[in-house]
């Protein structure tokens, strides 16, 4: 069992995938070590909890992830690499989120260290 904190990477984008329309999500978050060193680690999310993420983050909130490592294949142009990734089995509700976008809230996002 894998438990980690970070702010999601990308804009959140869940997909159907195969005739049976199973959803996905596939995202990355930024982890962050100590002050000057930030790690990054791909997860993947299946059918509701892709949906409970796609409808509740945005990119750069951030998001406790629960679930386990499992190996991934990622293609960047004509080359595919073996990767590692969470399985996301569920999420944890931190307090690290805005409650509500306001003017104090607005921009936060241009204020993360990465």
């Amino acid at each position: 069992m894998v438990m980690e904190i970070g702010r999601l990477v990308f804009d959140v984008d869940v997909k159907e995938v195969g005739t049976d329309k199973k959803k996905v999500l596939n995202n990355r978050i930024a982890i962050k070590l100590n002050k000057d060193k930030t790690t990054f680690v791909d997860i993947v999310a299946w059918n509701g909890v892709a949906e409970l993420i796609g409808k509740m983050y945005n990119k750069g909130n951030e998001v406790c992830v629960v679930g386990s490592l499992t190996n991934a294949k990622k293609k960047i142009g004509e080359t595919e690499y073996d990767t590692v990734a969470i399985l996301v089995d569920h999420i944890e509700f931190t307090h690290g989120n805005p409650k509500e976008v306001g003017k104090e809230t607005e921009n936060k996002d241009d204020d993360l260290p990465f």
